[in-house]
């Protein structure tokens, strides 16, 4: 994946970030897994901005980001296809992870259960 990568292939960097995440064929390393899901995703490529939002809400692969979490989530809204092609609802699923961040802004994770 690595040279259609460098060659500003979308899917690839998105691909070559998860070979760097789970160590598949190279050495796990995060900070190479999310300089290339941030390119994939800033390519606009759907599977990239999902994963990213994600971990930014979560703190998987990246530093906990509310603000990142929700811009990503929202950009992968857009593309309903994608959505339906999937049989996922844009309205219950999305709407849901949004809420939830704008939730978790409002408390402290100091006041969060455990």
């Amino acid at each position: 994946y690595t040279k259609a990568a460098e060659q500003e292939d979308a899917e690839a960097m998105y691909e070559l970030a998860k070979c760097y995440l789970e160590g598949m064929g190279v050495e796990t390393d995060k900070d190479k897994a999310l300089y290339w899901m941030q390119k994939s995703a800033d390519m606009e490529y759907n599977w990239a901005m999902l994963s990213l939002g994600t971990s930014y809400l979560m703190g998987t692969y990246t530093e906990v980001s509310f603000s990142l979490g929700e811009k990503y989530l929202r950009m992968v809204t857009e593309y309903e296809e994608f959505w339906e092609f999937w049989s996922l609802k844009i309205t219950t699923k999305t709407k849901l992870l949004i809420t939830t961040v704008r939730l978790l802004k409002r408390f402290p994770r100091k006041h969060r259960a455990k």
